[in-house]
């Protein structure tokens, strides 16, 4: 780091190039990054994951015996993580949009989800959450439960309310 005239700038050993640069404006540093035009800076261990196809990083420790220059590989990482290896290797399908409601009629079927347990409990002191959903209006009831099993009282008095109301 230098500092002169009120500016610090943080410069590359490697080429005394200028990366990052501070004013001081009104008592305070304001601070501008310096990125030239198509260069930019990755660790070399991502880089090395890009250049071999987004291979595991797992294989590395054994490149030099499968490589004849494989010592320029860096250690293997103990905390790899790559956002585009996560999206490919996804098991899960993005879900196709449904067009309008698959029902004919309100109440014609409701979706449930059931969560839980939390950790921190709610301030009824409840541990789980039941939401009810129907298709066809979207009317929707979220009840909290103290255990897993209520969530069959739950369903049998949201299914007598809905009984009572639509007849």
């Amino acid at each position: 780091m230098f500092g002169k005239n009120e500016i610090i700038s943080v410069k590359m050993n490697s080429d005394n190039s200028v990366v990052l640069q501070a004013t001081l404006e009104h008592g305070a540093y304001q601070v501008f990054p310096i990125i030239q035009h198509s260069q930019i800076y990755i660790t070399g261990t991502d880089f090395w994951h890009q250049a071999l196809g987004h291979s595991s990083t797992r294989y590395w420790s054994n490149a030099k015996d499968i490589y004849a220059n494989g010592d320029i590989l860096p250690k293997r990482p103990s905390h790899f993580w790559c956002s585009q290896c996560v999206t490919y290797n996804s098991k899960e399908q993005a879900h196709k949009p449904i067009d309008g409601p698959r029902s004919k009629e309100p109440f014609d079927l409701v979706h449930t989800n059931l969560i839980g347990p939390f950790k921190v409990k709610s301030m009824g002191r409840k541990k789980y959450m039941i939401f009810l959903i129907d298709d066809f209006t979207r009317y929707a009831e979220i009840n909290f439960l103290f255990k897993k099993s209520d969530a069959s009282q739950v369903l049998q008095t949201f299914c007598e309310k809905i009984n009572t109301q639509t007849k």
